[in-house]
């Protein structure tokens, strides 16, 4: 496999990563009957961050 095959591969891996973890963290969030304002304030994040992409 070229490096650049390698590469286009990593980031395939890297975004369906991404899109599951937010699929779950979604599905988990309204499975608690949490807002995203709600879970970002648990989490002692700010609401924005929750929805920013890679």
């Amino acid at each position: 496999m070229r490096k650049s095959e390698r590469k286009q591969l990593k980031k395939a891996l890297r975004e369906d990563c991404l899109y599951l973890l937010g699929e779950t963290i979604i599905e988990l969030r309204e499975k608690e009957d949490l807002s995203q304002e709600d879970l970002a304030y648990d989490c002692g994040m700010d609401r924005r961050e929750m929805n920013q992409k890679g």
